[in-house]
């Protein structure tokens, strides 16, 4: 048992923090984890055991483009041909480089100093195509045609 990873316990609140992969080892009656959790339990009957979390940063790292989103986000521009062109530019410049895609990065940050992301400008096309929709009527009369006769005779 004093192999046992993913365990944790704090003898003040009474807790015990485990991992995920403790969890999984301990649903099995058998294993060492199980056996590890009854001895504690049998000292501490009110324990809780808590899954460990590892909290993410929720921040969005504008440095990790790919290479693929700046095209597409160059495709959205105005000047679409122009800035495409300097893009191969700089992309055949950077080849010499030790990073050629930090180079790249660089240029289009120092190029596009208010990016956004694509996801972000089609949420903005998206709210504005809601604005068109409230503002435009509901149901447009459409002129009924009428069926077309079978001609007598034939």
């Amino acid at each position: 048992m004093s192999n046992v990873k993913g365990f944790k316990f704090n003898p003040i609140t009474g807790d015990a923090t485990i991992t995920k992969s403790f969890a999984k080892r301990m649903s099995n009656p058998y294993s060492e984890e199980y056996i590890l959790v009854q001895i504690y339990k049998q000292d501490n009957p009110n324990m809780r055991l808590l899954q460990r979390t590892i909290e993410k940063s929720g921040k969005y790292r504008l440095g990790y483009i790919s290479e693929t989103k700046m095209l597409r986000y160059i495709g959205c521009q105005d000047s679409a041909v122009e800035l495409l062109k300097e893009f191969l530019e700089q992309k055949e410049l950077s080849k010499s480089l030790p990073h050629p895609i930090e180079h790249l990065r660089k240029w289009f940050f120092t190029k596009f100093p208010g990016y956004v992301t694509l996801a972000e400008i089609n949420i903005s096309r998206m709210e504005t195509a809601e604005d068109v929709q409230e503002t435009t009527p509901q149901s447009i009369p459409v002129k009924k045609e009428t069926p077309l006769k079978k001609a007598s005779g034939q």
